[in-house]
């Protein structure tokens, strides 16, 4: 959905050269990955096992950056295998004719080629029932089936050894770190709240929470907001911008005030939003084992639950993914790449630019759920919080300008 393909051959470059060290994710599971895969060949070699490359050929497919990632596809290789094995058994018995066989096999590698990218366990089940059949049609199949276990023992065990013991990306041996920034971080929030107070700024926004308030008050109480701030500020440009939920609801209030004729905000700063509340994208499954803020997407389900009632979850101020978006304000959206709202961002910078309302995505390597809260502590969280002033400061001063 974006463009990543360098540009030149000095931007190839310094794609490369920006993962050279042993901070970056990208480097740490390239060599565990390459220590694995020696490991794993070594012992091919030391047991001669004729059908030792399934060895090497588990670890590819199990190896992961993150060690959670790689246990997960290491229990689906292995229920797989049993599966497969368990299955090409019963075929084999069942139908010792080879014509039949063969169209099992031929069944069992359209199933392979249809799941191989979303279902592991399913494809590892269908591969392997295959390749047992493959085998038996050769003559070949004795002591294959003790062998097939081993073998995704082996590659299974050494890819979890190496996530563990070999540069592991701990999320949790970061946790008390990453804890201890956040809290610095949202003290330093709350002291400059009380300065405001202080200094005798007034803050009386209507705040309703749901689910004791659900749809439509957050929107409502959003929209009498913008009204509020126009009726006292009328030459004064309006930005909206939000995280997560709060990035959806600032996106569903840019819609309904188009809706209502009136007066525009001057740009969009959104990180992470949440604008497909019925949970169909895709990352909302598939990022799940490198996000830590939605591990399943059940606490996204039941939030969603929360804040629509009984109102449809596809409703288009409820989640914005399903609403007309022509005619908004520019919109700058960043995301991070280990989070499952990834498609949440990446398909809204496309439809917006689809019905021709400027918007731009950018998703930050490594990143998680709104890690901009780490602000002052991470430099990846600096950089896209400068970023979002910058860009608006730009528009509402365009905005002043015209």
């Amino acid at each position: 959905l974006i463009d990543r393909k360098p540009r030149s051959l000095g931007e190839a470059w310094g794609r490369v050269r920006a993962q050279l060290n042993l901070r970056s994710p990208l480097m740490r599971h390239a060599l565990r990955l390459s220590l694995a895969l020696l490991v794993a060949f070594a012992v091919m070699r030391a047991t001669h096992d004729p059908h030792g490359y399934w060895i090497l050929l588990t670890v590819v497919f199990t190896s992961q950056p993150h060690f959670a990632a790689t246990l997960s596809r290491a229990v689906q290789r292995a229920v797989g295998t049993v599966v497969g094995l368990a299955l090409g058994w019963a075929l084999i018995r069942l139908f010792p004719g080879a014509l039949l066989q063969a169209g099992c096999m031929v069944l069992a590698g359209a199933l392979f080629i249809g799941k191989r990218q979303t279902d592991l366990r399913g494809a590892t089940a269908a591969i392997t029932a295959l390749v047992l059949l493959s085998f038996h049609q050769m003559g070949m199949s004795q002591g294959v089936i003790p062998a097939r276990l081993l073998d995704a023992a082996l590659g299974s065990a050494i890819s979890a050894l190496a996530a563990w013991l070999v540069l592991p990306n701990w999320q949790a041996r970061q946790l008390p770190h990453l804890a201890a920034q956040a809290l610095r971080a949202q003290a330093g929030y709350l002291h400059e709240i009380l300065l405001q107070y202080q200094d005798g700024k007034q803050d009386h926004l209507a705040y309703r929470l749901a689910p004791e308030h659900p749809f439509p008050a957050a929107l409502d109480d959003a929209l009498a907001t913008y009204h509020g701030l126009r009726a006292t500020h009328p030459v004064t440009p309006i930005a909206l911008g939000g995280d997560s939920a709060g990035g959806g609801l600032a996106l569903a209030l840019a819609v309904r005030l188009r809706e209502q004729g009136a007066e525009p905000p001057a740009a969009l700063a959104l990180m992470s939003p949440w604008t497909d509340l019925a949970l169909r994208h895709r990352t909302h499954i598939s990022k799940a084992a490198v996000d830590p803020y939605f591990p399943t997407s059940e606490r996204l389900r039941v939030a969603a639950r929360h804040y629509a009632s009984n109102a449809e979850l596809t409703h288009p101020l409820i989640s914005p993914h399903y609403a007309e978006l022509h005619a908004l304000p520019p919109a700058l959206i960043h995301v991070g790449e280990h989070e499952a709202l990834l498609d949440d961002s990446l398909l809204l910078a496309k439809r917006l630019d689809a019905q021709g309302s400027q918007a731009s995505v950018k998703v930050f390597p490594g990143m998680w759920h709104v890690w901009q809260m780490l602000g002052g502590w991470m430099p990846e969280a600096d950089r896209s919080v400068q970023e979002l002033g910058e860009f608006l400061a730009r528009r509402l001063a365009a905005s002043v300008a015209s």
